[in-house]
């Protein structure tokens, strides 16, 4: 788990006061997260929007290797 990248899905983005996805990167701070991929991306999953962008995301990321 050490290299893994982390998907954050900012669901509810059709909702009038969903935070945005850099709201919600705000108040998660993933900037502090050292030797990690990371990536929010909006969604509204009833509509599938932002779902496979998300997880294409996830599948070309690859695990950093231990330097």
């Amino acid at each position: 788990m050490r290299n893994s990248a982390i998907l954050v899905l900012a669901n509810k983005q059709d909702m009038k006061n969903a935070m945005s996805p850099a709201e919600v990167c705000e108040h998660l701070g993933p900037y502090n997260l050292k030797n990690r991929r990371w990536h929010i991306q909006g969604t509204c999953a009833p509509k599938g929007e932002g779902l496979y962008e998300g997880l294409d995301w996830l599948h070309v990321s690859r695990p950093l290797t231990d330097q």
